[in-house]
């Protein structure tokens, strides 16, 4: 029982630094995040197909949460995320902020859990 309560707290500790700029989605915070992130990001040699793939995602991640805390609530703690990460702040604080996001979220896209392949550097 030990074990699991630093495994869950262990979840959980991630969203420390910048969950306050989302709201908070209680146990469907991963969704809520990847999710958001999946539905604003845009690339930049516009890749139509992996931007719907993201979109699809999205899609899915957005279920999830309602599936967890009922449709409305849902909706709006989901639709929070998104405001959330288009309203990044600019330079680097954003940059790190964004590269964080990705390198959290980025085993929803590639399958592969372990360590993310994003940094940052100056």
């Amino acid at each position: 029982m030990r074990r699991f309560a630093f495994v869950l707290l262990g979840l959980m500790l991630p969203c420390g630094a910048w969950a306050q700029g989302g709201p908070d989605c209680g146990f469907a915070e991963e969704p809520c995040f990847c999710g958001g992130l999946f539905a604003v990001l845009e690339l930049a040699d516009d890749d139509a197909a992996f931007e719907a793939e993201l979109r699809q995602r999205a899609a899915e991640m957005r279920a999830r949460v309602q599936a967890f805390l009922g449709e409305t609530a849902g909706n709006k703690l989901f639709d929070g995320w998104v405001a959330a990460w288009r309203g990044l702040p600019q330079g680097m604080e954003g940059q790190v902020m964004l590269a964080n996001g990705l390198a959290r979220c980025e085993g929803y896209v590639t399958g592969v859990a372990g360590r993310p392949s994003v940094s940052v550097g100056p």
